[in-house]
């Protein structure tokens, strides 16, 4: 606990510093010294970059509403408006922030809304940790399932997962994140996948998902999706999965485990619709077309060879 208190205060201090410079260099104009000193605090570290663009962002956003408006000021009055409005955001610091972790158990399913109306909607057996500052929302998903309904605002909103962001454009999607891969599903509007590794982001449009792992080094091309998540509907839907994946879906719906005598009968795979509800009829299912036979015992049931 003492190791995240120390980090969320080193953010917030990078934030604060982002912000400084950004009304510094606004004022200052040609200072002498100021674009120098500027420069190596922005060269010192990435998070310096990250927040200062993302005051940028927010900036933009805010410098928009003046084009909105059809009345005639003068561009200091508008000017101060606007630092003001910036500034404010920086001395609300505390107002705009927010920390927590988020879970599901095993069956159990969650609806949270978000501090800024975002609508997170969690599967069973799944994590996330939340970290809000004044310029940025961000989420990370640290394993399950979660579709996200994005509340608009100036804040940029970023989920990462399994070694990558997910940058939404306004926009209603699915992540499903397992060890070290994830799956994208949009169901309206745009999100915008880059990994952590580099090379070229992927847009996914709705209708389209987007499948990748941790290890890649490029994303590959989105593919057509399905119109909802088949969690969303209390399906599970199979192709040619990797039966140890099958076993974890279950473990993760039900209460009472499955578990794999032999680790290598993960290899085989699987396929077809079922209902998230009816366990044993996926396991009758899975001892009718592969070799296999099912011993039940006291806390769990055991997938044996036939």
């Amino acid at each position: 606990m003492k190791t995240d208190s120390l980090e969320t205060e080193v953010k917030h201090r990078i934030a604060e510093e982002a912000a400084g410079w950004f009304l510094r260099l606004r004022e200052s104009g040609h200072e002498e010294g100021a674009h120098g000193d500027f420069q190596q605090w922005l060269n010192a570290n990435e998070i310096h970059r990250h927040e200062y663009l993302t005051i940028q962002r927010l900036w933009g956003g805010l410098d928009n509403l003046r084009h909105r408006n059809r009345r005639r000021r003068t561009t200091s009055v508008l000017t101060a408006l606007l630092l003001i409005s910036l500034a404010t955001v920086a001395g609300f610091h505390a107002m705009l922030s927010s920390e927590g972790r988020i879970e599901t158990k095993v069956a159990e399913t969650r609806q949270q809304v978000l501090d800024d109306g975002t609508i997170a909607e969690l599967d069973a057996d799944s994590q996330l940790l939340i970290d809000y500052s004044p310029w940025r929302r961000l989420v990370v998903v640290l394993h399950g399932q979660v579709q996200f309904k994005v509340a608009a605002g100036l804040r940029p909103f970023e989920v990462r997962a399994a070694g990558a962001t997910v940058r939404d454009i306004g926009t209603t999607f699915n992540l499903y994140v397992r060890h070290d891969s994830a799956r994208i599903s949009v169901q309206e509007g745009i999100v915008e996948v880059t990994l952590d590794a580099g090379g070229k982001a992927r847009r996914v449009n709705a209708g389209q998902q987007l499948d990748y792992l941790a290890a890649d080094r490029a994303l590959p091309w989105p593919k057509v999706a399905d119109a909802v998540p088949p969690w969303r509907e209390g399906r599970w839907v199979f192709e040619a999965t990797p039966l140890d994946e099958v076993i974890e879906e279950i473990n993760r719906h039900h209460a009472r485990p499955a578990v794999l005598a032999d680790p290598r009968l993960g290899s085989y795979r699987v396929s077809g619709v079922f209902e998230q509800v009816d366990r044993k009829g996926l396991l009758q299912a899975l001892v009718a077309v592969l070799p296999l036979r099912l011993e039940e015992r006291s806390e769990e049931t055991l997938i044996r060879q036939r």
